[in-house]
């Protein structure tokens, strides 16, 4: 199902972007070193973790529309697909006849619309660039890998809305450097921060927020 809604969000992307006749199509992917904030609803602290989970990476892959509005300015549309991922260290549990140990990487899938304002300053075929954006998202899935003993068990599950908000928004910015190789090609890399404004797990008692840094690359195709 989710391929289906990525590659209908992307068709119409592509259409749209078929349909002008400036701006530039880009191709990107990205990744990312990924989190978890936990938030105690009633003091507004952050749970402590016991230093139990660590960050793991994850990824993202879309395209985007790029329209130049003024000298250096660019607005930016597209369609993403993100799997941000944690996970927890080893731990072990006295068992019969032996100690057991167990860890997992969990992982949430999101189609994601990033929205976002770039500046650009140019220096002959290179061009630094600052940009700012929301990322509006729809949850998928939840994936979760449970390793006891050393050994693999993966269960996929679509949480309910009264566990995971189905809908997210959150925001990022990045820095980065582009380069144009042609008069209609222009190829990029730059860091990102991000992290969701709205919680991704809110269950009454506590509120989860993803956050990552990462590194984007992309390639954009004039129109």
């Amino acid at each position: 199902m989710k391929a289906g809604i990525f590659t209908s969000m992307i068709l119409m992307l592509t259409t749209f972007c078929a349909a002008q006749d400036h701006g530039f199509l880009e191709f990107n992917g990205s990744i990312d070193y990924g989190y978890r904030l936990h938030f105690s609803d009633a003091d507004n602290s952050i749970f402590q973790t016991d230093n139990k989970e660590v960050p793991k990476f994850g990824y993202r892959l879309g395209l985007a529309y790029n329209l130049p509005v003024k000298e250096n300015l660019v607005l930016k549309a597209g369609a993403r697909f993100v799997t941000a991922r944690y996970k927890t260290k080893e731990v072990q549990i006295l068992g019969i006849p032996m100690p057991e140990t167990f860890r997992s990487i969990i992982a949430y899938d999101y189609l994601e619309v990033p929205l976002a304002v770039r500046l650009e300053k140019p220096v002959k075929k290179w061009k630094s660039f600052w940009e700012l954006g929301l990322t509006p998202s729809m949850y998928l899935e939840t994936t979760q890998k449970l390793y006891r003993n050393g050994e693999e068990g993966t269960y996929t599950t679509k949480e309910s809305k009264e566990v995971v908000n189905q809908f997210a928004l959150g925001g990022y910015v990045s820095h980065g450097i582009l380069y144009k190789i042609h008069e209609i090609v222009q190829i990029y890399g730059a860091l990102a921060l991000r992290m969701n404004f709205s919680p991704t797990l809110d269950n009454g008692i506590a509120k989860e927020y993803l956050m990552n840094a990462g590194f984007e690359m992309g390639v954009q195709l004039g129109l």
